[in-house]
């Protein structure tokens, strides 16, 4: 039990620090974020698709097309810039994904 608390508080933490770092983050960072999101038209797609809602990695998947599994990594990708957020990280399956604030910025940038 003691385990997922640490796991939880890990969480949080490495959540802070990216929201400290998008503070700070100056338009060539942006710029970085933006041309990684651009790279990758599954990228681009789900945080369009996502737009001001949540959606659930099989959701995404079959908007997209592709595997769940596949979905679930372009998420993975997301979140380690800060993009999305699980809203319910504690569950296992229906997860839930949002856009972030950084992620409704990046979205200015795409077509």
């Amino acid at each position: 039990m003691c385990i997922y608390y640490i796991i939880y508080i890990y969480s949080l933490y490495k959540d802070i620090v990216l929201i400290i770092k998008n503070i700070h983050m100056n338009e060539e960072q942006l710029m970085e974020i933006v041309g990684f999101v651009k790279v990758s038209d599954y990228r681009s797609k789900t945080l369009k698709f996502i737009g001001n809602g949540v959606k659930m990695p099989k959701e995404i998947g079959e908007h997209l097309n592709i595997r769940t599994s596949h979905a679930s990594n372009v998420l993975i990708d997301l979140k380690k810039y800060g993009l999305v957020e699980c809203t319910n990280p504690n569950v296992k399956k229906g997860r839930l994904y949002k856009n972030t604030d950084l992620a409704f910025e990046i979205l200015k940038y795409l077509d």
